[in-house]
């Protein structure tokens, strides 16, 4: 089979991922949603793999998640990890997220997940044709198609 029936397959079988894109000016929340879909991602017992531009930014989204969007009382986490190599945490549901930055950990495309968070980085191209996944984007501002 060319690759052209192959495209042509999987377009005429439908997406086998879902892509949602949260734009909007800077400073306006696009992290604080996605880091919300985190944690109801994770409540459901699901894989999730959050890429950001550096590791800094990564560790900050990781404490944001513990300290602000999981609830204390409702979110039990069986473990959190801050090492310099370790950003997860585990919820009592069997949900987990593992942070990630481009240039310091291999990319998300190359682990499988549930579901792909991309803050202010580009999506991998190859997961648009992966296993059946969901893919949460946040390009930066400037990057947006639109203003």
């Amino acid at each position: 089979m060319t690759t052209a029936e192959k495209v042509h397959q999987d377009a005429v079988a439908g997406p086998k991922v879902t892509v949602v894109t949260v734009s909007g000016d800077r400073q306006h929340g696009k992290t604080h949603i996605l880091l919300d879909l985190v944690a109801g991602e994770i409540r459901r017992g699901r894989f999730v793999l959050y890429e950001t531009s550096d590791w800094p930014v990564a560790q900050e989204h990781h404490r944001n998640l513990v300290d602000i969007h999981l609830m204390p009382g409702i979110d039990v986490l069986e473990r959190v990890r801050r090492s310099a190599n370790d950003l997860s945490v585990r919820h009592r549901s069997g949900g987990r997220v593992q942070f990630l930055s481009i240039g310091r950990t291999r990319s998300g495309a190359h682990y499988r997940a549930d579901t792909y968070v991309f803050d202010d980085v580009p999506v991998p191209r190859e997961l648009l044709y992966g296993p059946p996944a969901r893919i949460y984007h946040a390009p930066r501002a400037d990057d947006r198609l639109f203003w």
